[in-house]
């Protein structure tokens, strides 16, 4: 028997086990800076909505932007997920699993016109015949972020990704502009932190550092809020109640390289329960409204169709105005202004769009070319990772 055995041991020698490699997972960096420009039209709207601004709660359009921007994080960390590509027990896997627990997906709105733009953050499968793995939109490990940077993200991500610490600091900056003694709407709104302008980011003032440009043309960062002075006071009476975490201060708040830390879910995360229950209402008055719940993060290949741009200043950063005089004044045009950036109401792109993908649907390629899911300045500068690209 024992001859048997070895005899039949030996032909199973001779074909080795051997490792089957599944096609690896490709990702690309989202870009959102198309759907901010999309939501800072539909906030003018409503800034203008008697119904909305007389009932909003102290709602202002960077409540909807902090709320975007978090959701746009998560419809991402979704799509990561489902297509596989995250690893059980990491850092972006956990905090999904609690931000779903804490915030169930059926009570997160998305308002009408933004639908299909998050149904546009999602995976897909390339091909048919399975000769490449999944394609995912995906953030990296980490933010990359850190006070020497001026709370910049990684470099590959700043002018792709939105930092919602940034929408903060203005909210803060600009409440405080509207409450300053004797204000009025002319001396608010050529106020150097007022909607218009700004002089101050992460409670210092700003100093046109590389880092510092390099964080205003990140997504929704250097828009013209509109919004009258009674809706921003309103706003600033409001502060306590939502409990919006602190502005950063640039001299002296450390943070850690996280995501938590990054969206400020870490410690508390009660003020976001709020800004949901603000937005919830805000979507009542979109047509097409639906839950995140309902926005599926594998069912578009709009991430297929790269977009490059071909004449764009959606990149570029706001125009700087420099200090004059004796720089202590806070009116823009001031002889003694203090330096500040004008914001911008209008941004231009011009674009190319192709795909190797087959058999697109014309929806697909429609959200593609509407939401600029995966757009990149220049040919060069795909953020594409992994064998398809």
């Amino acid at each position: 028997m024992d001859n048997i055995h070895n005899a039949m041991c030996a032909t199973a020698a001779n074909f080795p086990l051997t490792k089957v490699t599944y096609p690896a997972i490709s990702t690309f960096t989202p870009c959102f800076i198309s759907i901010f420009y999309y939501l800072n039209s539909m906030d003018h709207l409503m800034t203008s909505t008697e119904r909305w601004t007389n009932n909003c709660m102290g709602w202002v359009p960077p409540c909807s932007q902090l709320y975007i921007a978090m959701l746009l994080y998560i419809q991402t960390m979704r799509a990561m997920q489902a297509s596989g590509y995250l690893s059980p027990g990491s850092e972006i896997s956990s905090l999904l699993g609690d931000f779903c627990y804490l915030f169930p997906l059926q009570n997160l709105w998305i308002p009408g016109p933004l639908v299909d733009a998050f149904r546009s953050v999602a995976c897909f499968s390339p091909s048919a015949s399975r000769r490449f793995g999944n394609i995912t939109p995906a953030l990296p490990s980490s933010p990359g972020w850190s006070r020497a940077r001026r709370y910049r993200i990684a470099d590959a991500a700043t002018t792709h990704l939105p930092n919602i610490n940034i929408f903060i600091s203005r909210l803060n900056s600009i409440c405080a502009a509207a409450t300053r003694p004797n204000v009025t709407p002319e001396i608010f709104f050529r106020d150097v932190d007022g909607p218009y302008y700004m002089a101050n980011l992460f409670s210092q003032p700003c100093d046109q550092s590389e880092n510092e440009q390099a964080n205003l043309t990140s997504p929704g960062a250097c828009l013209t809020y509109s919004g009258s002075l009674r809706l921003w006071q309103d706003a600033n009476y409001q502060l306590l109640f939502l409990g919006s975490p602190q502005s950063l201060d640039v001299n002296a708040t450390e943070v850690d390289d996280n995501w938590s830390n990054f969206l400020r879910l870490s410690g508390h995360s009660t003020w976001f329960g709020k800004v949901a229950a603000m937005m919830g209402k805000y979507c009542q008055f979109w047509k097409g409204s639906v839950p995140l719940y309902d926005c599926s993060a594998s069912s578009s290949a709009a991430g297929a169709v790269r977009c490059t741009a071909t004449d764009t200043d959606v990149f570029d950063p706001p125009h700087w105005t420099a200090q004059a005089g004796n720089h202590n004044a806070t009116q823009h045009a001031n002889a003694h202004q203090v330096g500040h950036y004008s914001t911008r109401s209008y941004l231009s792109l011009v674009f190319k769009a192709a795909t190797s993908v087959e058999d697109i649907s014309r929806a697909h390629i429609s959200a593609a070319n509407t939401y600029n899911i995966y757009l990149s300045p220049n040919d060069d500068g795909h953020a594409g990772r992994a064998q398809y690209w």
